[in-house]
């Protein structure tokens, strides 16, 4: 009966051994899956071949030596049945990388477990050379280890038949567990019976090659069902929904798919032969090329289609031509799509310019009697010795600041809007910025009788690159915030600062109120334009709903970021983080004065010795720089138009020209232009300071490139009026 099983298990060796070979020599492109198989195959041959011989040996040690090639065989069987099947399941999951990584075990057991100590071969009268298992760790390890193994077989199989996302996934699953039951019924007999006395029957290795036979159908089967690159370009050329074709070296139609037929209205079985020149309106030389792929752009004939033709050459391995793969796509919906996009997008720029415009001209138009209002008020202001008009001229005052406040509001949030705000950067000290806000908000504070806390790093870099303007903007909006809705208590302004680089802070501003606080729900409104939380209770509160969502968008132009924090009923932190380069790293004195500024009257100047000139086309504005002028005893000449102004200049030496810009048939640029080019001039070092309603962002800019040497912005108050005489004129 040995002589009978050997030549068995030698015909089992055979088989596999052809298996292995016809899987790495199959058609299929070789993969890792195909050489795993196949190493399943040859370990199943040496599992055999060599278990073989055992049963025919007399020797007890010759027989010893065929065991143990043969386990060679049966670990190489376990670990690569065991990673083909992982590999079907899926390896991105923990659980079965640690059943992959578990038969590898037996490169340790192996040495071990060999020990001729471990085993007692014997003769037996039906079936020849048999084994016993002595008892031992390695021999219970080893039935511990062909168990695992077996536990872990049955787990991935179960897997694929309950997780499987396709039928035949799950078919896959139910034959592999009908294969491993046939495994490990023959295990019983040659692993785990010889541990209780019993002589080993070669169960196992009769059972393992029905079971490699029963896994090969299962791994043709699952190639079957796999889409395999070899397949796809047919699977892709019949069902894929664009049209597609295929022309000869000679440009004569082969084939067409169903979308192509479809698509050009060609008869299904006759279209042979029909040239592409036949179907679109295109050169039949536009498919005559030297590359491998050309796209041409055409209009099909059948449907009055605007078409992309995608035009792939075929060649073969002498470089030669075959032909030519044609994709079509469509391009009608595509093209709508774009226009009724460009239209779109035309006509939001034309409603943005509009906008602009609309902006711009109301800007002017306001600032223009806002002008007059505000200057006669002035003149009221200091003239009336009465305390009843004066605080009528006051209230004047405050309504028409808070009617600038919202005309400017509006045009840097249109300006946000449509991107046309630019952050320009410069060197700068930090104290001085902290001191021009502490200034511009300190009346305010006062005036509502709330304390004022300034917390200031000691430590913090003074000598800063960024856009300081902007930074005293954003600040300046938060705290006017704080102020309004702030009835008792503090206002207190934190600068603190982190380190990015090297060569970078981030520049950390923290504006904390007693004020009446925001619900967490209102938060994100807060920055939203035209809203305010609570509307109802606020609504006596001067504001427009701007400031906020301004400071946001500048924030977040200069890469920083606002974060708040607020306790309804109690109180709000806004922190307002910047970054900004360091210029260098002498801070300086950093003293900040923390100084109220009251209300009352400004210091006038003296200059009865100077001239000026106001050229402006409305009578008001030019009365009310007169009327601001009177008190400096500065000598104010009038023009009327731009004309006038190259007369006057022409006879007389000013010391400053206040021009106008927009002026009717003379504007102010183009008076500044003849101003530029008068030879032998009187006033060629005169300075001219462009005086307008225009104060949209970048205004100023504008202005100075075109040749002013000054801006100031309608409407006109005292203060920068004599600020800027100060600056060109000696006075008194």
């Amino acid at each position: 009966m040995g002589r009978i099983l050997s030549y068995i298990m030698f015909g089992f060796f055979v088989c596999t051994a052809i298996m292995s070979v016809s899987v790495l020599h199959s058609k299929e492109k070789l993969n890792i899956n195909n050489i795993l198989f196949a190493l399943v195959c040859i370990g199943s041959s040496i599992w055999s071949f060599c278990f073989g011989f055992i049963w025919i040996q007399e020797s007890p040690t010759v027989a010893y030596y065929w065991r143990c090639a043969g386990m060679v065989g049966t670990f190489m069987y376990m670990i690569c049945a065991i990673l083909v099947i992982a590999r079907w399941c899926g390896r991105d999951m923990w659980w079965v990388k640690i059943i992959e990584l578990f038969p590898f075990s037996a490169v340790i057991l192996y040495p071990f477990l060999m020990q001729k100590k471990n085993t007692v071969y014997h003769m037996s009268s039906p079936i020849g050379m048999t084994y016993l298992f002595t008892p031992s760790i390695w021999n219970t390890l080893y039935d511990i280890y062909c168990v695992g193994c077996a536990a872990g077989l049955f787990i991935l199989s179960g897997f694929l038949v309950k997780n499987g996302e396709r039928k035949w996934e799950r078919v896959t699953g139910i034959r592999l567990i009908f294969c491993e039951c046939v495994i490990v019924a023959g295990m019983l007999l040659d692993t785990i019976m010889p541990m209780f006395g019993f002589s080993a029957f070669p169960g196992s290795t009769l059972s393992q090659f029905l079971g490699v036979l029963l896994v090969y159908r299962v791994y043709l089967f699952v190639n079957k069902n796999q889409v395999k690159l070899e397949n796809v370009s047919e699977f892709v050329y019949y069902s894929v929904k664009l049209p597609m074709l295929i022309y000869d070296y000679n440009k004569h139609l082969k084939i067409a798919n169903k979308s192509a037929v479809d698509f050009l209205k060609l008869s299904a079985y006759d279209y042979q032969d029909v040239m592409l020149s036949k179907l679109f309106e295109v050169d039949e030389e536009k498919i005559s090329y030297g590359g491998n792929s050309k796209k041409v752009d055409a209009r099909c004939r059948a449907n009055n289609a605007h078409c992309r033709l995608d035009i792939n050459r075929i060649g073969d391995d002498f470089g030669e031509i075959m032909g030519y793969i044609v994709i079509i796509d469509d391009l009608t919906d595509k093209i709508r799509t774009i226009e009724e996009l460009e239209a779109a997008r035309r006509s939001a720029d034309d409603a943005n310019k509009a906008k602009s415009a609309f902006l711009a001209q109301m800007s002017h138009e306001i600032r223009t009697p806002l002008n007059t209002v505000l200057g006669m008020n002035e003149m009221i202001s200091r003239e009336t010795e009465s305390d009843q008009i004066a605080n009528y001229s006051f209230y004047i005052k405050s309504a028409g600041e808070t009617l600038l406040g919202i005309i400017n509001d509006i045009l840097d949030l249109s300006k946000l809007e449509a991107g046309k705000t630019n952050i320009i950067t410069e060197d700068y000290n930090l104290k001085f910025i902290v001191n021009d806000i502490i200034n511009l908000i300190s009346l305010k504070i006062k005036e509502k009788g709330l304390r004022f806390k300034l917390k200031m790093s000691k430590d913090i870099p003074m000598f800063l690159h960024g856009d300081a303007l902007r930074i005293k903007q954003i600040i300046i909006n938060i705290m006017n915030n704080a102020v309004k809705y702030t009835q008792q208590g503090s206002i207190t302004l934190g600068i603190d600062w982190e380190k990015i680089d090297k060569e970078n802070i981030q520049l950390i501003f923290s504006i904390r109120d007693t004020g009446r606080g925001i619900k967490k729900e209102d938060i994100d409104r807060i920055f939203s334009p035209f809203e305010r939380a609570e509307e109802q209770k606020n609504h006596l509160i001067e504001g427009n709903g701007l400031g906020l969502s301004i400071t946001k968008k500048l924030v977040s132009l200069m890469n920083g970021k606002v974060n708040v924090n607020s306790v309804f009923g109690e109180g709000s932190v806004f922190e307002v983080q910047i970054p900004q380069k360091i210029v260098h790293d002498k801070n300086g004195d950093n003293t900040v004065s923390l100084n109220m500024k009251e209300k009352g009257k400004a210091y006038h100047i003296k200059a009865p010795e100077a001239h000026v000139l106001v050229v402006d086309d409305v009578e008001t504005n030019r009365i009310v720089v007169k009327e601001l002028l009177r008190i400096t005893h500065i000598n104010v000449e009038l023009a009327e138009s731009g004309e006038r102004c190259l007369e006057l200049m022409s006879k007389k030496r000013y010391d400053i020209v206040f021009l106008d810009h927009m002026m009717p048939e003379m504007d102010g640029i183009e008076t500044l232009r003849h101003i530029k080019a008068m030879k032998n001039s009187l006033n060629e070092d005169t300075p001219v300071i462009v005086m307008t309603a225009n104060a949209v962002t970048g205004a100023k800019r504008a202005y100075l490139s075109e040749g002013f040497d000054d801006y100031i912005s309608k409407p006109i108050g005292y203060i920068e009026l004599e600020n800027i005489i100060k600056k060109y004129i000696d006075v008194k």
